[in-house]
């Protein structure tokens, strides 16, 4: 287990060396923390989070290897895509209809991801990320993970950030 903050560092650090094949799932726990699960071939990162303020959160991490997953991946990796200005000017346009919105949305999505240091374009779109209404069922042992996480987590919350756990925390 690791401090959220170095597992970001570290699933940063692999998506700039292979850009290609990262799906990204997320969804909130009964406590309201923030779970995300990062896949990247056999390698699962899961992520407990609360965020503190809008620019911080604090959380756990580990990582995993699995050789399964739950469910099918998506038809479209995550990634980080440039956009040319073309496309800029078309989507900042009042005059695309929801139908040209889509196919646009799917041209961008056809893009390859590329690393973060290989993006020159003014613009960059980032994702797709799942989204998930109840809790994440990604890969076999996570529910033991998630238990381990959310006890770590609660603990530091309540000796670090106790008005979190108030009413209007």
């Amino acid at each position: 287990m690791e401090p959220a903050s170095e597992l970001k560092r570290e699933i940063l650090r692999e998506y700039n060396r292979e850009s290609s094949e990262w799906y990204v799932f997320t969804s909130k726990d009964i406590r309201g923390h923030v779970d995300t699960a990062f896949v990247h071939g056999k390698d699962v990162w899961f992520l407990k989070e609360q965020p503190i303020n809008p620019y911080q959160s604090v959380g756990f991490g580990v990582k995993s290897v699995t050789g399964e997953l739950r469910g099918k991946l998506p038809a479209h990796s995550f990634g980080f895509r440039p956009l040319n200005r073309r496309l800029i000017t078309e989507i900042l346009s009042e005059e695309s209809s929801a139908r040209r919105m889509d196919l646009m949305v799917e041209s961008m999505l056809r893009q390859r991801p590329v690393p973060l240091s290989r993006i020159r374009s003014p613009v960059a779109i980032e994702g797709p990320v799942v989204y998930s209404p109840s809790n994440l069922d990604v890969f076999p042992q996570q529910q033991d993970l998630d238990t381990k996480l959310r006890t770590e987590l609660d603990r530091l919350i309540m000796r670090k950030y106790p008005h979190l756990t108030t009413t209007y925390g």
